[in-house]
């Protein structure tokens, strides 16, 4: 279960931390980036927006441990703990906040996620097979949801950056689905295709909702 964030404020962002705040007890507030289990220590890799820094948990708190290793990938957390230089070995000179580490003394359960799809790195290879796509269930019509563009066909792509990837059979590119007083709008992996010198591409969406909204001067 989530836990409230209260008064928790953070004291700095993930991208702050140098050797200078070595010995300082802070709070971050973040996204878990990456997860490190190598038994009595378990490194976690907490993001904002300003960069990334490593956290360790050990097995000084048992209980705190148990819960730390619930942690996965784009859970928002917030840590409590003090600033350690890194052994020389062990420094990370690709981020900034290499040279340290936050020893946790406390950690919050901000909330849950479920895992992406593909990871929120700075490069990622995101290929056709692993992209959102739809499968409406059988009751999908009584709930008001139905496909107004779906895939068709089994043959591989032949060139682009998902060269091989199959369609994926039976699944929408597209679903409408009503929601209150508007109509939300879900585009998958294929939208359409466009050409290009260095190979064909398709276009990936989100979602967009079209609703009207009501006021004391009247509907909107």
């Amino acid at each position: 279960m989530a836990e409230q964030l209260g008064d928790l404020t953070r004291t700095h962002t993930c991208g702050a931390l140098r050797p200078s705040d070595v010995g300082a007890n802070v709070v971050l507030l973040g996204w878990v980036h990456r997860v490190r289990d190598l038994g009595g220590l378990l490194f976690v890799d907490i993001r904002d927006r300003e960069g990334v820094t490593q956290v360790v948990f050990d097995n000084d708190d048992a209980a705190q441990m148990a819960k730390a290793k619930r942690l996965r990938s784009e859970y928002v957390v917030g840590v409590r703990g003090t600033v350690r230089r890194r052994s020389p070995e062990t420094t990370n000179p690709k981020l900034e906040t290499g040279e340290v580490e936050l020893v946790a003394t406390k950690l919050w359960i901000l909330n849950e996620s479920r895992t992406p799809p593909f990871p929120m790195e700075e490069t990622v290879d995101v290929m056709f097979d692993k992209s959102p796509a739809f499968r409406l269930g059988p009751d999908a019509a009584e709930k008001g949801i139905k496909r107004i563009a779906w895939f068709e066909g089994t043959e591989p792509l032949r060139s682009g950056w998902a060269w091989g990837q199959k369609y994926l059979a039976d699944t929408c590119a597209a679903v409408e689905a009503k929601i209150g007083n508007g109509r939300l709008y879900l585009f998958g992996p294929e939208i359409l295709f466009r050409a290009q010198p260095h190979g064909t591409f398709k276009f990936l969406f989100n979602a967009i909702l079209i609703s009207s909204a009501s006021s004391d001067e009247g509907t909107k």
